[in-house]
């Protein structure tokens, strides 16, 4: 809920993201064009820290928010291990909090069985220990996804593909039990994320079937076309590449002129070849 000043009744502030805002600034700063090292470095420690100022918070729903955006800002830095690392602390108590919502439900449906037969007092001593257990369960929101989608980055910065893979298959593809599992957006950046990594470990033919998967889902979004055609060539079929990068051109980010360019780039350098 919002605080308002005492005097004015004005709404004050969000102290915590203020501090977080300043840090994404001194971040985005650092990897600005031009800079000297120096200068960078300087930027680096003013966001490092702006972040320390909201770290140890004793408020779950506070700490779920400064970890998952100090990982961000990490991976701003170029910070990939460092940002895998409060990932994974992230992750952990958002399972943690999963576990707790399952042994919940649980309880819930043992005090419907005890009050069906009669067993009253047993069923609302164990309701009263499940909403004590409630007050504390902490959960990310969609499964977790944007979590592990960050981590999964993290990993394919640090050019740790299989363990990138990992992160896209067991905690985000086989959690994809229904189509209510994941957004759209993610299941496609999982789907790009996949093909990646597939295409830096060699597998083009599932390179190209999980690329395949993310163009359906959306032919329109920047360079979703590019390790299909990496790998179509990779794999001896430099006609599929071109198919693929033609229609890149055609269909690929109508209003980024930079992506644009980049898919042109790729599209000449395929035609180019013998």
């Amino acid at each position: 809920s919002s605080v308002t000043c005492p005097a004015c009744r004005a709404v004050a502030p969000d102290i915590e993201q203020t501090i977080l805002e300043k840090a994404r600034l001194h971040a985005a700063r650092a990897n600005r064009h031009g800079l000297g090292e120096g200068e960078r470095q300087q930027y680096r420690e003013l966001a490092m820290a702006e972040l320390e100022k909201v770290t140890g918070s004793n408020d779950a729903s506070l700490q779920f928010h400064a970890l998952f955006s100090k990982a961000g800002i990490l991976l701003l830095l170029n910070r990939p291990h460092d940002a895998s690392a409060v990932l994974e602390e992230l992750i952990g108590l958002h399972e943690s909090g999963t576990q707790t919502a399952d042994r919940i439900e649980r309880m819930l449906d043992r005090a419907k069985e005890l009050e069906d037969s009669g067993q009253e007092e047993e069923a609302e001593r164990i309701v009263e220990e499940a909403g004590m257990l409630a007050g504390k369960c902490k959960r990310l929101d969609n499964h977790g996804f944007d979590a592990y989608e960050r981590l999964a980055r993290a990993k394919e910065m640090m050019e740790d593909w299989e363990g990138a893979k990992g992160v896209y298959i067991e905690r985000m593809l086989k959690k994809m039990t229904d189509p209510t599992v994941g957004t759209p957006p993610q299941q496609r950046m999982m789907w790009m994320g996949l093909s990646r990594c597939m295409y830096h470990l060699g597998e083009y033919d599932k390179a190209i079937n999980a690329g395949t998967a993310a163009i359906e889902m959306n032919r329109h979004f920047p360079q979703v076309h590019k390790y299909v055609a990496l790998s179509q060539r990779a794999s001896g079929d430099l006609e599929a590449a071109r198919r693929t990068m033609a229609r890149a051109v055609n269909y690929e980010t109508p209003w980024d002129d930079e992506n644009k360019l980049k898919v042109l780039e790729l599209y000449n350098e395929l035609m180019a070849e013998a």
